[in-house]
Parts: C-alpha cells; structure tokens; sequence
C-alpha cells in the first residue's frame, strides 16, 4: 500500500470512517489482527476508524440509520465511506435502495468537516440469488456521480 501523508481540517490528521454492514466489520476484525502492520491501513497522517454492524439494512430500525449516527458523531471526521445496501436486495425495490442509501449519505456528510461521504458500491455475495446480480449493477449505476 502506497504511503500518503495528509492533512484534515485544521492542520491535524484526517480521520476517516467506514460505515457499514459486517464486510466492515470484518476489515475491522483484520485490522486489529494485523496490526501493527495495518494500523490506520498504513496510511501516514490518517486515522481510520471502522463502524461495522452485522446484518446492517437501510431500514430505520437498524443501526446502520440510527444506531450508527450516535457512533460516528462521535469522531471529528473528515470523510465517512459509506459501505450498505446488500442486505436490502429483495426485501425492498432497488429504486427504494438507491434513495435510502444517498439519504443516508446526505445525512452523513453533516457530520463530517468537508461533508464528503463516498459511497461504495454493491458488491454481491456469493449467496446473492442470481435475479439480485442485476439489482446490485442498476443501483451501483444509480449512485454514482454522473
């Protein structure tokens, strides 16, 4: 991995947070493994802070929307990567998908210092029923900058 050296909002380091469902609780899980290899994912003057909540959905009743807020609030963030959505496929339309997740990146980017939330996409599982393969390319496509 590449070293870069960077600076947050004033001066200090960049803190980032990965937001998301268990694929990010698990990239936590390696991380603490690795380290000190991995701290910070080797990243000079960033400090990377991972929120991951197994079975995550964009539903309201789960901590990706609410429980999650409190969590990253807590941080003096300079930018939030944003990782959900695969756990909706199925249960809810993929247009419907698509308009909760950049909600919930609109809602994100308040509590961040240059409000810039990246979302990543979809990536299926290998349990992902083959009708949802299309589903996770037409909401990828969807939440991308045009």
């Amino acid at each position: 991995m590449e070293q870069v050296d960077a600076q947050g909002a004033e001066g200090g380091a960049i803190s980032v947070v990965l937001v998301g469902h268990s694929y990010t609780r698990r990239l936590a899980e390696y991380m603490d493994r690795q380290r000190p290899r991995l701290i910070n994912m080797e990243l000079a003057g960033v400090q990377v802070h991972c929120i991951g909540i197994s079975g995550a959905t964009l539903r309201p009743a789960t901590a990706a929307s609410g429980g999650s807020f409190a969590a990253v609030s807590a941080y003096r963030l300079t930018f939030i990567y944003l990782h959900i959505g695969e756990n909706d496929l199925g249960r809810i339309p993929d247009n419907q998908i698509t308009n909760e997740i950049l909600t919930l990146a609109h809602d994100l980017a308040a509590l961040c210092t240059r409000h810039v939330v990246i979302v990543g996409q979809l990536i299926p599982f290998l349990r992902t029923r083959h009708q949802h393969e299309q589903s996770v390319s037409r909401i990828n496509v969807h939440c991308s900058p045009s």
